[in-house]
Parts: structure tokens; sequence; C-alpha cells
């Protein structure tokens, strides 16, 4: 007993025409086959197989009933539809019923993939969110504590000023050049270590007057 013959039925869409599919058939050659003779010089992008179905039995028949099942978006004359995929998608399987023995959903795997890499990408772009935000905190963090020090060693440098001009007062020092000189290199290194954030340079006077006063 001769095997029973088995067609394929298809869908396909073209980014040349968005809103409208094509349902047609085969016959014994793959879907892929027919996709490539459709692309010719009177279509700018090649057809993209959204579905095929392999049907025991003649596959013009199965066309012709999903055809019947869209002719309210078909265009006049021809084997293309104004509809969703999956709408003509389901005409097919409607018109195969059992005779439909294997089918593939291309273009469902081809959204399932493009939704897995705008997921993926959706998490890339909010790692990058949340590691910038951990940088530009931990940035705020050390300019805190930098602006905390300055502080610090601005408070020092006025108390050991003032502790000085008040040594200097108790032993009436009468040098006014050295009184002079030390307050012109006061606001020097007040301005330079503090101004420039070179801090090093404050605590170089803030350990020399401590030992002036020291030695006082």
């Amino acid at each position: 007993m001769a095997s029973a013959r088995k067609e394929w039925v298809y869908v396909m869409s073209n980014p040349s025409m968005p809103g409208r599919v094509k349902v047609g058939q085969s016959g014994t050659r793959h879907p892929s086959e027919r996709a490539a003779e459709l692309f010719n010089t009177g279509v700018p992008t090649p057809f993209v197989i959204e579905y095929e179905a392999l049907i025991e039995g003649a596959a013009i028949d199965i066309e012709r009933a999903a055809h019947m099942q869209l002719v309210g978006v078909r265009d006049v004359g021809r084997e293309f539809f104004r509809c969703k995929p999956s709408v003509a998608v389901h005409a097919v399987q409607m018109a195969a019923g059992t005779q439909l023995i294997h089918e593939d959903h291309k273009g469902r795997a081809r959204e399932k993939q493009v939704v897995l890499l705008r997921r993926a990408e959706a998490e890339r772009l909010q790692r990058e969110a949340e590691r910038k935000i951990a940088v530009a905190k931990e940035l705020a963090a050390k300019q805190q504590a930098a602006a905390h020090e300055r502080e610090s060693i601005i408070a020092k440098i006025s108390e050991n000023a003032q502790l000085l001009k008040k040594r200097m007062n108790e032993h009436e020092v009468s040098n006014t050049n050295a009184a002079t000189s030390l307050h012109y290199l006061w606001y020097g290194l007040v301005y330079f270590g503090l101004a420039s954030g070179c801090e090093c340079v404050s605590r170089l006077w803030v350990s020399w007057s401590a030992n002036c006063l020291c030695e006082n």
C-alpha cells in the first residue's frame, strides 16, 4: 500500500508589506524553497516564514479552506491577507484539522527570541544604572569625608593660630616683621592648602604650629 501524500502549507510575511501575510502551499517542496522563489526583482525584501505545516493529503485543499476563512481580509485576486500572522496560522490549523502532521511556529520562536533579547538588554541597562549609582554614592561619600577633614583642619589651624597669638602677646614679642611674616605664612598655607585641596600642606602647618606651642 502506497504511503499517504504529504505536502506543505505556509504563512509568510514580508517587511516591505507590513500588515499583510501570504497564505499558500508549496506541494512537496519545503516552504523555504517557495520563499526563495518569491524573492525576485519585484520584491525589495525576502519573505519570512511565519508558520509551516506538513499536511497529510493535498495541500491545495487546505489552502483553499484557509482562504475561505480569511475571505473578509483578503486582497482581491491574491494570496495576501490584511491580518496578523497568528490569525492566518489559526485559519490554516482549523482547515487542516486531523490532517496536520507537523507544524513549526517560526514566527512565534522569533518573537520569543526578541523578547529574550530585549529582556537581557533591559537587565544589562539596569545593572549599568545600578553600577553608576553605586559609583556616584561612593564618590559623594569620599567628597563628604574630605570636606569634614578640611573643616577639622581649618578648626585646628584657627585654634593653633589663636594660641600662638596669645603666647606671642604674653611674651611681648616686639619683632613686628616676624609677626607679620607669621600671619602671611598662615594665610598663604590656608589658601594654598585648603583652596587647592592639598590638605597635606595644611597638616604640616598644624604640626609646625603645635610644635611651636609646645616649645613655648
